[in-house]
């Protein structure tokens, strides 16, 4: 990201990352504070403790995270997006196959970085003062039903990010809320960027 702010001649800039891109969101803003003016993490379990993945695992019937998170067949696929969702439309087998043939390639590099966030974030949850905290303003945007990362993770971040940390909760929300509330996700992150702080 570095580089690529760089080759385009960005000093600075708000950072805005959902789930996984949001913990790639919250280490470069921990990383190159100087170079990030606002930080918004969408649904990102930067502090997850082991028994809320095991709650996740049991509720959804995958046996690991690997089962859940990288699956190998259109069912779990699916139910990967009934995850996100909490609903998901009707989806031809053909469509999931070719779905999950694109987005899981590389699956032995994509279980690797599962596993070490999942670690993390277990780490973070036992031991809080393992993360690091934003200097920067920072938004949290949670949906209220969000069955991957439920909304005590961000009570617990916001509570430890301190005062300049926001959280903003959408009320029904899933876990995938950049897409199935799209408007009103836009809505608090444009309001908060462009409150007087941000460049």
């Amino acid at each position: 990201m570095m580089a690529l702010m760089d080759q385009l001649r960005v000093e600075r800039c708000a950072v805005v990352g959902v789930s996984y891109g949001g913990i790639i969101a919250h280490k470069m803003a921990t990383l190159c504070p100087a170079r990030v003016t606002k930080l918004v993490l969408g649904g990102a379990g930067l502090m997850l403790t082991k028994g809320e993945v095991q709650g996740v695992l049991r509720q959804w019937h995958a046996d690991t995270p690997t089962d859940l998170f990288l699956p190998a067949e259109p069912r779990g696929l699916l139910r990967l997006i009934r995850l996100g969702n909490n609903e998901a439309p009707y989806l031809p087998d053909w469509l999931l196959q070719d779905a999950l043939e694109v987005l899981f390639e590389n699956r032995a590099e994509k279980a690797g970085l599962l596993e070490e966030s999942l670690k993390a974030a277990e780490a973070n949850a036992e031991d809080p003062g393992s993360i690091a905290v934003p200097h920067m303003g920072t938004l949290l945007v949670w949906g209220g039903s969000d069955q991957l990362f439920p909304l005590a993770i961000a009570h617990r971040m916001q509570q430890h990010f301190g005062s300049s940390c926001r959280l903003e909760v959408i009320e029904k929300g899933a876990h995938a809320i950049q897409v199935h509330q799209a408007a009103r996700f836009n809505s608090a992150v444009l309001s908060f960027l462009s409150k007087a702080g941000s460049d």
